[in-house]
């Protein structure tokens, strides 16, 4: 029994992400991930420790263990005590004891349960990408929660001994004390759960005494092993992605944008996960040591372990490398950036492929990596040769960090820091080791003499399909630098046997306006009084330089190398399920369409999971009639400032009504009519004359319902429809699943591989039609088909294919999609490959892939091997001249255009 105590009180603050497992998982309410099917399901979160009060919890054991394990020169055994295992009576009982850290505060990050949700995923080291089935969600103790610390430490001694044994306490929570803290719960290594002791007071309370205060040594804490301290400086922008924020889209992006936000810590400021910097460094890593990396190995003995796994550790052997500390020296400028993936064959964008990323530009870090050996061991010559070679390639190559490398996303120049703390203010130019591309604005040089321009050009940018696909072939690379980057003469540098990599500085020179558009348009005053205001999309930039992203330059090699290399199309690369049609009245093909009679109409209906269309007689009837019959004015069809207006003004507006504000007019009654048909006779452009059959509405005849198309503003409109009742049908169609999905092509926009959405007049038609509506449809037969399909609810049981739409002169689609092209042309490939199935071509294998799983095939994934930067000008944007930027009208980007339609 000790005579007296020295009570021990303090703040322990958390400095990163912590995570101290209860060991169960259960969900949270309101928390659900989206699967691939487009379902909601509970997300298992890993739960932390909480008192009975709910809040969190940091137990005196983990504490204890943490500290013990840095002990060097004092006696463990007399501060934690000793349990003899052989002897189960033996054993001494510590005098330093550790109780529960107490939570006191919340960090500003947490959420209502006083905590923050973290997700982790692992990236596949064959493939670079994403592993399949590894997103892992935390409940994490956030930056800033303040927990009370407690101890107490048992003493006889007084005077001289006392102030011996308070040293030995001071030493054994140095590690504590130290601006760094020290590493509880999981990924310590990784930099999460860093806690530093703060306040620390003590008070001596004697057995026959009052108490009185002490004052502990200040001992400086030497961890074992090296520190290294690493500037990371961004060149370009940074993200990482934070899958769990779902915001408004921002102004002047369409509803088809894909809002992708960044990971951010609790100041607000792009955060850097121990785990994503560590997993870069296992990658280039491994990869200088020849690949010989398997974190699955399991309890390995360590003589077994390669220089990488011995560095970043495996099952049963902790890494000696780890993360001590991560530190945001420069946020950067916080910036939206709107890309859009083009379809290889058509150069148009891929439906659904327009993503919004917010990213940081040019953000500083800096960075403590640990090299710690174990025990009284070194550190192994292998191991620490390995990471000075790491070392040394990322001040060459730089890192590549977070979403997007391969396109000029976070890309970081590494620089070691020699004075502790000390702080570089960042350059104004980019300081990234990868790359440092610019371009500039030259005059467009004049044609040649002889009116002949001897550089290539292409008549259209639909790209040919290759018959033949060449295979990829690695060459082996004679000549190569040895190690200087910047005094040799070739953009590879060898990083050991049959491994190269490199940097290529590329100055781009414009010699025609281009537009890489910023995201949402700005606001100009006319310089004229009374003139409108201007909305014009200006250049993207980078700060106050314009700038060509990374995403726009790669994609432009690759379609180059996909056409000079012989590489296939992919189903990842087109508008797969897209199915092209037209419209064209000199088209061959569009003749059926014009033909008189050889359109038919009827009332499209669903029946449990099938399209039926119901064919009825119909007929065309004047506008004017249609008005001149109702005789209502404007004034008691809508409250605006044409009252009084004869039906025959807005006869001349009708044609450029959107549909819903057409049947808005006419309610389901009034488009109830009774009509006959009526032989006119009309002129032509040739100044000829030919008869037509039109509708007349009588009081008596045949029951019709009046239909309406959509808008057309090029020419007067001057006809819409009367379709006869469905309970006068002539015959019942049942569509097939191709003719189905041809009409959706036509008049949807896919959401991803199973889903449509509704565009133009369906959007008004689609609804009513899931709700048991029948919709007006024209449809011509297929006659110049050679197959026939059976039908059992067609008077014969067989009938010719059919093509659909929602107006007389509707769009005719293409008899194939995309996809079913790329299928029947062998060379290329509109789903996954099976298992070891083709080799990659050129393009594959450099720019990578993604296979999403498609017919029971599961996909894969390649990572890139050539990553391209953002170009940013010499000049900055205030010093370009307004009147050297042009102003254009330009359109969005279209698979096809008139005459020109693709075939």
């Amino acid at each position: 029994m000790h005579r007296h105590h020295v009570e021990l009180t303090g703040s322990l603050t958390v400095l990163s992400p912590l995570h101290l497992g209860n060991g169960r998982r259960d969900g949270r309410e309101g928390l659900t991930v989206l699967t691939e099917q487009g379902e909601e399901k509970p997300v298992l979160l890993s739960e932390i420790q909480r008192d009975g009060r709910g809040l969190p919890y940091l137990p005196g054991t983990s504490l204890k263990g943490a500290l013990r394990a840095r002990l060097t020169s004092v006696d463990s055994a007399t501060l934690f005590g000793r349990l003899d295992d052989k002897n189960r009576e033996g054993g001494v009982m510590g005098r330093l004891w550790i109780y529960g850290a107490i939570h006191q505060s919340t960090g500003p990050a947490a959420g209502p349960e006083h905590s923050v949700l973290a997700a982790r995923t692992r990236i596949d080291r064959a493939s670079g990408t994403a592993d399949d089935h590894k997103l892992f969600h935390m409940d994490m103790v956030p930056p800033g929660t303040v927990f009370a610390f407690h101890a107490r430490w048992l003493t006889d001694a007084t005077g001289a001994a006392l102030e011996d044994e308070l040293a030995q306490v001071a030493t054994a929570l140095a590690p504590l004390t130290d601006g760094t803290g020290i590493a509880l719960g999981r990924g310590g290594r990784q930099g999460q759960g860093r806690v530093r002791l703060s306040d620390l007071k003590a008070i001596l309370v004697p057995w026959d005494g009052d108490p009185v205060a002490v004052t502990l040594p200040t001992i400086a804490w030497t961890p074992p092993g090296e520190r290294h301290r690493l500037r990371l400086s961004g060149d370009g922008p940074y993200m990482i992605l934070d899958s769990a924020r779902r915001d408004t889209k921002p102004d002047g992006v369409g509803e088809e944008a894909n809002i992708l936000h960044p990971l951010l810590d609790g100041a607000g400021h792009p955060a850097l996960p121990g785990s994503a910097l560590l997993g870069a460094l296992r990658a280039r890593a491994a990869w200088l040591d020849g690949g010989a990396d398997d974190r699955d190995r399991v309890n390995t003995p360590r003589a077994e372990l390669t220089a990488t796994e011995r560095l970043f550790g495996v099952t049963g052997w902790r890494g000696l490398l780890g993360v001590e500390s991560i530190r945001v020296v420069d946020p950067g400028v916080r910036q939206r950036f709107t890309s859009v993936k083009l379809d290889r064959f058509s150069a148009a964008p891929i439906d659904g492929a327009l993503f919004t990323v917010e990213a940081f530009v040019d953000p500083v870090f800096e960075v403590t990596l640990s090299l710690t050996p174990r025990g009284d061991a070194p550190v192994p010559d292998d191991a620490r040769d390995l990471f000075g070679r790491l070392l040394e390639d990322v001040r060459d190559m730089g890192l590549m960090l977070g979403h997007g490398g391969s396109r000029g996303f976070g890309w970081f120049g590494v620089s070691e820091v020699q004075q502790p703390g000390a702080v570089t203010q960042r350059p104004d130019t980019p300081v990234s080791a990868q790359q440092t591309v610019v371009y500039t604005s030259i005059p467009v040089p004049e044609p040649p003499e002889n009116g002949v321009d001897p550089r290539p050009s292409a008549p259209y940018r639909f790209v040919p399909l290759n018959q033949t696909v060449v295979p990829s072939e690695v060459p082996v690379i004679e000549q190569c630098a040895d190690r200087d980057l910047a005094t040799s003469q070739s953009p590879l540098i060898a990083r050991g046997k049959d491994r190269f990599s490199g940097r290529l500085t590329v100055e781009w020179t414009a010699e025609t306006p281009f537009l890489f558009g910023q995201p949402g348009a700005r606001k100009y005053r006319a310089d004229r009084p009374g003139a409108p205001d201007e909305t014009i999309l200006e250049p993207v930039r980078l700060g106050d330089r314009y700038t060509i992203p990374g995403a726009g330059l790669r994609g432009a090699l690759r379609s180059l190398v996909e056409i000079i290399g012989f590489a296939r199309l992919r189903g990842d690369t087109i508008n797969r399920r897209h199915r092209f049609a037209l419209r064209d009245f000199k088209h061959p093909a569009f003749a059926p369409v014009l033909k008189a009679g050889a359109v038919k109409a009827g009332w499209l209906r669903q029946v449990g999971e099938a399209w039926q269309i119901d064919e009825v007689e119909w007929l065309p009837i004047s506008i004017p009639s249609v008005l001149e019959n109702l005789k209502q004015t404007v004034d008691e069809w809508e409250d605006d400032d044409e009252a009084e207006t004869p039906v025959s003004s807005i006869d001349k507006e009708w044609g450029g009504f959107a549909i819903d504000r057409k049947y808005a007019y006419f309610p389901e009654g009034r488009r109830k009519v009774k009509f006959v048909p009526l032989i006119t006779t009309e002129r032509n452009a040739q100044g000829g004359s030919f008869q037509r059959k039109v509708a007349q509405i009588r009081r008596s005849g045949q029951d019709g319902i009046l239909v309406f198309s959509g808008p057309e503003t090029e020419r007067r409109k001057r006809f819409e429809y009367v379709l006869a009742d469905h309970r006068k049908k002539i015959r019942t169609i049942t569509l097939t699943s191709s003719e189905i999905e041809a009409f959706q092509a036509a008049h949807c926009k896919p959401e991803g591989d199973r889903n449509w959405q509704p565009v133009g007049s369906w959007t008004h038609w689609e609804p009513q039609f899931r709700a048991g509506v029948r919709v007006p449809v024209f449809f011509i037969d297929d006659e110049t088909a050679q197959e026939t399909i059976a039908d059992a609810t067609t008077p014969n049981g067989k009938r010719k294919p059919v093509k659909l739409g929602l107006t007389r002169l509707f769009k005719l689609p293409h008899r194939y999609s995309v996809a079913e092209v790329l299928h029947r042309t062998k060379a290329h490939r509109d789903r996954p490959a099976d298992a070891g199935g083709t080799k990659l071509d050129i393009a594959e294998a450099l720019f990578g892939f993604v296979d999403e799983e498609a017919d029971g095939i599961t996909g894969r994934t390649f990572k890139s091997r050539v990553s391209v930067g953002f170009a940013r000008s010499r000049q900055s944007a205030a010093g370009i001249r307004r009147d050297q930027a042009r102003r254009m009208t330009l359109l969005t980007p279209r698979p096809s255009f008139s005459p020109y339609y693709l075939t």
